[in-house]
């Protein structure tokens, strides 16, 4: 799966509650699937079939681990369609997401070190 990872040397837990924070703010419906990961939902995946370029299904997985207290790597993993105009709307939900968390990051008093996309 296609996504996008951020490095920052704000430690991992408030790394998490900061990234659950920009879930929650922008209705996503969240589920923990580990101590540090959860996956973010929004939209219904059958109704996207219809009208996925205006109301896409976003499947986000997030996960945070940190690297022996020197810095911490967010991972954001988008699912994707095979029809280009839901795939774009899929990704520019993903990079508001993202956006969001650095800006939360930010605002806590961390620095992003790096962020790239796979």
């Amino acid at each position: 799966m296609p996504g996008v990872k951020i490095f920052t040397e704000l430690p991992a837990k408030r790394t998490y509650v900061t990234a659950r924070k920009v879930g929650h703010s922008q209705e996503f419906t969240l589920k923990d699937t580990g101590e540090t990961s959860f996956v973010a939902t929004k939209g219904s995946w059958f109704v996207s079939l219809f009208v996925g370029t205006f109301k896409p299904y976003c499947e986000f997985k997030v996960s945070v681990v940190d690297h022996e207290g020197k810095f911490c790597e967010i991972t954001l993993e988008r699912n994707g369609h095979k029809v280009e105009a839901k795939d774009s709307a899929i990704k520019q939900r993903a990079k508001e997401f993202v956006n969001s968390i650095i800006a939360g990051i930010l605002g806590a008093g961390g620095k992003v070190l790096k962020e790239k996309e796979f």
